[in-house]
């Protein structure tokens, strides 16, 4: 099933190949609409021949519980629509420059959700359907905490790093044409909390499978409702009077946040999740990362060179210095097990 997710990469390349072909920045848009076609066409094309559909009219039934959690869905969506357009709106308002330094901090930031946690989150949640669906509540509890920890290991050192090398890694990316030294500044404080921000995004897109998976939607509709609502008014006010990087901590504070609530209602409903031991780990592990990201920007940070070269130093040696820890730890061992890889190292 990640097989399909190599077709990704189209939504960036075609648009690019377009734009080169033609000269004409709206042809990007042909290719887009051309990627997202042959993804669709791939996608029918491995329907009809690996899972054996069967295309026809024939009308679904739909029950009760379904309409009720569609139509309780939605009231939800539209707040949490209404939360991401809301602080975007207030900064639209501030000094120029701000909400380009939100888009280029936020592009960076959502690049692991879009690369690895909604991959993986996507195809669990395949699993977890089963699962809830043959009442394999053990299964899923085991599905669930595999997924978390693939998840956190890979993205807790990324964030980290990311989030002390922030400057540097605008630099590398953004520092060009009317791009200057202030603009990066003001980028890389953004960047600082939306990527610590993604660990927690991926932690509770997770969660929220499993309550699709089981079917209790209904039941937490209202407590996604509340928090929207509080955060609508939290970022209206804190851009209002604290300026454009209330945002940014905000957005930390509502998914960690939404984290523990989702905690909080997994005991409730799905109590064969022991997830809060679970989450304590999470915490650990981001931790360690960030100890980890200081100690080498402290050892190897007098090198003012070439961008470049200094992130390859100080990436490196992160690497080389979190790798060691996870291996001390168990965890390495645990990532290649879950992922089915032989552990070989003695």
């Amino acid at each position: 099933m990640f097989g399909i997710y190599f077709f990704a990469p189209l939504n960036t390349l075609l648009p690019l190949v377009f734009l080169v072909l033609s000269k004409n920045i709206e042809s990007m848009f042909l290719g887009y609409i051309s990627a997202y076609l042959i993804q669709i066409a791939a996608c029918l094309f491995l329907l009809k021949t690996k899972a054996q559909w069967h295309f026809n009219f024939a009308k679904p039934e739909i029950n009760k519980r379904f309409k009720d959690n569609f139509i309780y869905s939605q009231p939800g969506a539209l707040v949490w629509a209404a939360v991401l357009y809301a602080p975007v709106f207030m900064i639209s308002s501030s000094q120029a420059g701000m909400v380009s330094a939100v888009n280029y901090s936020r592009m960076l930031s959502d690049s692991p959700t879009d690369i690895l946690t909604s991959k993986v989150n996507n195809v669990a949640k395949v699993k977890f359907t089963k699962e809830a669906a043959t009442q394999d509540f053990k299964s899923m509890a085991q599905t669930v905490i595999k997924t978390d920890k693939t998840s956190v290991i890979l993205l807790a050192p990324f964030c980290a790093f990311s989030c002390l090398f922030a400057y540097e890694i605008i630099i590398m990316f953004f520092m060009r044409g009317n791009f200057n030294l202030q603009d990066a500044k003001t980028t890389a404080g953004f960047l600082q909390m939306f990527i610590l921000a993604v660990p927690f995004i991926g932690l509770n897109h997770n969660i929220t499978n499993v309550f699709s998976a089981l079917r209790i939607v209904k039941e937490i509709t209202p407590r996604y409702l509340v928090l929207g609502l509080i955060f609508i008014a939290a970022f209206i006010l804190g851009v209002k009077y604290y300026g454009a990087y209330a945002y940014p901590v905000l957005f930390l504070v509502m998914y960690a946040l939404m984290t523990l609530i989702n905690i909080i209602t997994l005991k409730q409903f799905a109590p064969f999740i022991p997830y809060g031991k679970h989450i304590f780990w999470t915490v650990k592990t981001m931790a360690l990362s960030l100890i980890c990201a200081w100690v080498v920007r402290r050892i190897f940070g007098f090198y003012q060179g070439n961008v470049f070269i200094k992130i390859l130093i100080n990436g490196t040696a992160f690497v080389l210095l979190n790798s060691a820890l996870l291996l001390l730890s168990g965890d390495l061992k645990e990532l290649f097990k879950t992922a089915g890889l032989k552990w070989k190292l003695r």
